[in-house]
């Protein structure tokens, strides 16, 4: 009978350690695929942890925040920063659709008990005025941020997007040279 049980323990080991190593290299090859593909581009706070508006001394603070942007260049008239803040307050008080998919369904978890998904969700052509936005939860390394917290409304993420789910990824970078000069007051709502 122990050796049943032995078997079993060395198997269910096997299986999670097959698992674990594939999801390693699954999420290189997606980092590989980010450095060669992915674009910067500004991304929107739909909400964060209130530990991310106070000062962070350890540069190796990292802490949660959902966030919205676009990828696709915007025609001219249109101004990035009011569209994303229509789409992320959106997000906040997204309902589900009558026929709504999996992705909106995954948002709209994510928007009501704030546990994080590591993959970019399209955010529902109803919430963007038929723009193409994705939304995303980071892991905002403070060391990026000015002063170690965030005093804009926004950050910057390196991101691709493709149409499978598979074949996505975002990650936060630091913010611009440029967006150091000045420190506006941030009013965007908390993670809880």
């Amino acid at each position: 009978m122990e050796w049943i049980c032995g078997s079993i323990c060395t198997g269910l080991f096997v299986v999670s350690l097959v698992w674990l190593v594939r999801a390693r290299f699954a999420h290189l090859a997606d980092l590989a695929k980010l450095e060669r593909e992915g674009k910067v581009v500004k991304a929107w706070i739909v909400f964060a942890e209130d530990q991310l508006y106070k000062p962070n001394p350890a540069s190796s603070v990292l802490l949660l925040a959902q966030v919205v942007f676009i990828l696709d260049e915007l025609g001219p008239g249109q101004e990035l920063d009011r569209i994303l803040a229509e789409i992320a307050e959106g997000i906040r008080t997204i309902q589900l659709g009558y026929q709504a998919d999996w992705e909106e369904r995954c948002l709209h978890r994510v928007v009501t008990t704030h546990i994080p998904y590591a993959k970019p969700l399209q955010v529902p052509r109803r919430l963007t005025g038929g723009l193409t936005a994705w939304t995303a939860s980071q892991y905002v390394p403070c060391k990026f941020l000015p002063g170690g917290r965030l005093t804009k409304p926004y950050i910057f993420v390196k991101a691709f997007a493709g149409v499978d789910l598979h074949d996505r990824c975002a990650e936060v970078v630091a913010y611009p040279e440029s967006e150091f000069e000045e420190e506006p007051k941030n009013e965007t709502p908390g993670w809880g």
